[in-house]
């Protein structure tokens, strides 16, 4: 049933970004620092968020499963229409935010938005192409393994945690631009734009230079359920890909380990007007695997953003879920 309430923050949410169409995303350096540290954060698992509300938790009833190749799994996130979820949408007014929380369910099999029509708006993707980017590296044999070896070009970044060699770990956990911008030159625009259309990442369109298509002036594009299916396909293992390339992929996406939980996920952030924090993955837990695309909007203090995307995520997971400690 449509809501009011839903209609006018979907509706506000997608004409405030409306006047970002035509302008590039970019990622600033002050952006990059912040994620730079925030590896650090996450793997120290602190958290001054707030306790959990009494949102009901998922049912515990799960839906019919498809069959495959003899096995049961899950529909994907593409084989479902979103749900409005009254608790995703007090997540962000409590802390005053503007933007969209989208999660898919697999124990309920259930999709999820925060505010109705709020999830489909295309967005550059920013740092959190660095998942799939990672993927095509490897597969394509650019990327040998976790532990590939990029050598520091030299240069004086504004970001100190560039200025040194890195691994493919380590270059995610920072989220090393000049290493994923070495790498998709070695691609080329050729093999980037045939690995894109394979992967059906989002518009598969790069839209700029090799080396900054998904940041500043780049045409690459994809909504949160876009990118809840790309993930999703990734940690089942149904992507064209090799599977241990797939494996190395979530190898190295930033994750944090609690009790019986595995999180992991990956940051954004777009330096468009208004400017869009970005944060992605999913939660392992004892019921299933809960996915997330967390997209929000900053209006004049964008620091806000830096924070904010994972906290607001975290704290819809633990609502969602009831993990009082998760982290």
């Amino acid at each position: 049933m449509k809501n009011r309430r839903s209609w006018c923050a979907a509706f506000c949410w997608t004409a405030a970004l409306a006047g970002c169409r035509g302008k590039v995303p970019t990622e600033s350096p002050a952006t990059a620092q912040a994620e730079a540290a925030e590896g650090a954060a996450s793997a120290r698992a602190g958290s001054s968020e707030a306790a959990p509300s009494s949102e009901a938790a998922p049912s515990s009833e799960a839906a019919p499963s498809t069959e495959r190749d003899g096995s049961t799994e899950s529909l994907s996130p593409a084989d479902n229409t979103f749900e409005t979820h009254p608790m995703l949408a007090q997540v962000l007014a409590e802390r005053s935010l503007w933007g969209a929380v989208a999660l898919y369910d697999t124990q309920t099999q259930k999709l999820f938005c925060s505010a109705e029509g709020a999830c489909d708006v295309p967005l550059g993707p920013a740092s959190t192409f660095k998942i799939p980017h990672a993927l095509i590296g490897l597969e394509l044999g650019e990327l040998k393994s976790a532990e590939h070896f990029f050598k520091w070009d030299g240069r004086a970044y504004s970001i100190q945690a560039w200025n040194q060699d890195h691994t493919l770990r380590s270059a995610m956990e920072v989220s090393c631009v000049p290493c994923f911008q070495q790498l998709a030159r070695r691609i080329g625009e050729e093999r980037m734009t045939r690995a894109l259309t394979s992967l059906e990442y989002g518009n598969a369109t790069l839209g700029g230079a090799i080396d900054e298509f998904w940041l500043d002036p780049g045409g690459l594009r994809i909504t949160q359920l876009g990118q809840l299916e790309f993930l999703y396909r990734l940690q089942t293992r149904a992507l064209p890909f090799r599977d241990d390339v797939m494996e190395t992929t979530i190898d190295v996406i930033p994750k944090v380990a609690g009790d019986g939980t595995i999180l992991r996920g990956k940051t954004g952030m777009l330096g468009t007007d208004p400017p869009v924090g970005w944060y992605v993955g999913w939660l392992e837990w004892e019921k299933g695997t809960t996915y997330f695309a967390t997209a929000l909007r900053g209006e004049n203090d964008p620091a806000k953003l830096l924070e904010a995307r994972r906290a607001v995520t975290v704290e819809a997971l633990r609502r969602f879920t009831k993990l009082a400690s998760l982290k």
